[in-house]
């Protein structure tokens, strides 16, 4: 904790003590009767911090750039920014004079390749019965090497130039060449950025569609470089008033000279499908507290003033005790309360109800 909040709270502390001390006279049928519901402290060992900026990322691991294998005229797009795809969905169609160069190499190669174990076949069993002798058939065996090694290379061509496997295999079975390629979707994802429009023609590796899988998501938060200490891996984090969910994966080594604060990133791992990408957001990162922090129900603590407090309850009612609000959560809140033993029964509900005696018994709330 802070020492400039322990000392603010000590303070407000004193200020309230006097206070504090009067007893609020209560049967059990007068706290029966308002509704007030009791509960016990539960001790808590870590707090949710101060809202902190955080911006929503993509793994890297999780986002492609598409690009055309080489010289293209785009001939149809058949998806648009924000589309969702499948992997080995068609995102666009292209014409390439390239790509029916490479098909007519890699057939000639597969003729040569042919014709070589042909050859290469009947010198074998020539060479079996003495009728050539070695050097011929060697020299046919390493013919037959050379023609295998340029198919694999011009199959290894056509593959980077985006024909599949079964488009390569009817390629052979047909002989029949086409400057028509579909360049299809790595991943299944979202189309985040489309850089071409129809029409265009491009050149080698330029850059087509950018697709991101959006089912896994990071936040990018900047932390004072005075919550480090508090800070560890796989802490849990969260967006305030969600659902969303997360913990920390990173705590970075640089600190930002502008304003003092390192890079820590947390990896969501529930409800990333509310967030989108770019987007800013207020973020929770909860941090490791000591002895005399409790967890209560929201509706336990009351406002006296600029103070808070809880109500204990006694063997003739309550008293009111002064807390320092430590974190506020949508259910519960995290309180600063070193001077509970924890053991304390308190009032969870129609904590109103018993702040009005207090106020009319001599409580301030100024």
């Amino acid at each position: 904790m802070n020492r400039l909040v322990i000392l603010s709270f000590a303070l407000s502390l004193s200020q309230v003590l006097a206070a504090a001390e009067v007893e609020i006279t209560m049967s059990d049928a007068q706290v029966k009767s308002m509704g007030i519901n009791l509960g016990a402290l539960e001790k808590a060992t870590v707090a949710a911090g101060n809202h902190l900026p955080g911006r929503v990322m993509i793994p890297t691991s999780k986002e492609y750039v598409v690009s055309t294998p080489q010289p293209a005229l785009i001939e149809t797009q058949k998806v648009a920014v924000g589309d969702t795809v499948k992997q080995g969905q068609a995102l666009v169609r292209v014409q390439s004079q390239e790509l029916i160069s490479l098909q007519r190499d890699y057939l000639l190669s597969l003729t040569k390749q042919h014709l070589a174990e042909n050859e290469f076949s009947r010198d074998q069993q020539l060479f079996k019965e003495g009728i050539i002798p070695e050097r011929r058939f060697i020299n046919t065996k390493s013919q037959l090497a050379e023609t295998n090694a340029e198919l694999s290379a011009r199959s290894q061509a056509l593959s980077l130039a985006g024909l599949s496997d079964a488009a390569l295999k009817n390629l052979g079975n047909t002989r029949k060449l086409s400057g028509i390629l579909e360049i299809v979707a790595p991943i299944s994802g979202v189309v985040l950025e489309s850089m071409v429009a129809t029409g265009q023609r491009v050149n080698s590796l330029e850059p087509l569609y950018r697709i991101g899988d959006l089912s896994h998501l990071w936040l990018e938060i900047r932390v004072p470089v005075d919550r480090l200490p508090s800070l560890r891996i796989d802490a849990a984090i969260s967006v305030p008033d969600t659902k969303i969910r997360g913990k920390v994966i990173l705590i970075g080594q640089q600190v930002d000279a502008s304003n003092q604060t390192v890079l820590v990133r947390a990896e969501i791992t529930e409800g990333a499908d509310k967030l989108r990408v770019g987007q800013f957001t207020e973020v929770h990162i909860d941090s490791m507290v000591d002895k005399g922090y409790y967890r209560v129900p929201e509706t336990a603590t009351v406002r006296s003033g600029a103070d808070s407090m809880i109500f204990i309850k006694t063997t003739k009612g309550f008293k009111a005790a002064p807390v320092h609000i430590v974190a506020e959560h949508d259910l519960f809140t995290v309180i600063h309360a070193p001077n509970l033993t924890g053991k304390e029964k308190i009032a969870t509900l129609g904590t109103s109800a018993i702040k009005a005696r207090w106020l009319e018994l001599g409580g301030t709330s100024e």
